[in-house]
């Protein structure tokens, strides 16, 4: 079973950004950090976030650690309000590249 390593808002309650591996599959999930309408917002405002760049970038040497300890690594992108999931991806894809 894969323990998903998620990047979501800094707020009480949520897990912290982490590279954790705990069998041959590593799961990264990015839920955008929009603060403001993580807790009041819907489903659609909750995740309109882009990430800047240097935010992805905190993210390149834990993402290569976990391809190197594992058979599969998947990296989803839920911050899809407005089409910001698949910039995002390409950008993060560049920076691991």
């Amino acid at each position: 079973v894969a323990f998903v390593c998620v990047d979501q808002p800094d707020l009480p309650g949520l897990l912290r950004p982490e590279a954790v591996v705990t069998g041959d599959l590593a799961y990264v999930r990015f839920h955008g950090r929009n603060r403001q309408n993580w807790w009041q917002g819907d489903n659609t405002s909750r995740y309109d976030y882009l990430y800047s760049k240097e935010e992805l970038f905190s993210w390149v040497e834990r993402i290569r650690y976990l391809a190197a300890q594992v058979r599969l690594l998947l990296v989803a992108f839920n911050n899809h309000s407005r089409g910001q999931a698949v910039q995002n991806a390409r950008e993060l894809r560049n920076l691991v590249l």
